[in-house]
């Protein structure tokens, strides 16, 4: 064996551990997290979206967001506890349903530079980390 071995194995480690925190906390700005509809209060001048009965029920996670009212989960590289979910209790005001990559930069693509309008009212769709 190495005559250093244990030590260069012991650097080794720490350096892994090192890169792992490090590629952690640049992918978790772009994932994780959960959207929110409120509401926009007045719009001035700004883009608005209007959407239609059909576009919220295309739509899972609108459908969530604007009518159940819920909270919706974007997708994580992070394990989730699936008995957390199984909860009731846990799940109240959340939606069963997490949005997949594609869905995600679908939503982000609609509802960011934009206010909603949907049956009247004018709506904003945020993203929550954490």
């Amino acid at each position: 064996m190495w005559p250093h071995g244990r030590r260069a194995l012991r650097l080794l480690g720490l350096a892994v551990l090192v890169l792992i925190i490090v590629i952690t906390f640049l992918l978790y700005p772009l994932y994780g997290g959960y959207y929110l509809a409120s509401p926009a209060g007045s719009v001035t001048g700004g883009p608005v979206f209007r959407l239609s009965e059909e576009d919220v029920h295309a739509h899972p996670a609108l459908y969530a967001l604007l009518v159940e009212k819920k909270k919706v989960r974007r997708p994580s590289p992070f394990p989730t506890s699936w008995t957390m979910w199984q909860d009731e209790s846990v799940m109240d005001g959340w939606s069963a349903h997490v949005l997949t990559r594609l869905e995600d930069q679908a939503l982000l693509r609609m509802t960011a530079p934009a206010v909603l309008e949907y049956e009247g009212a004018y709506l904003s769709v945020s993203v929550v980390r954490g």
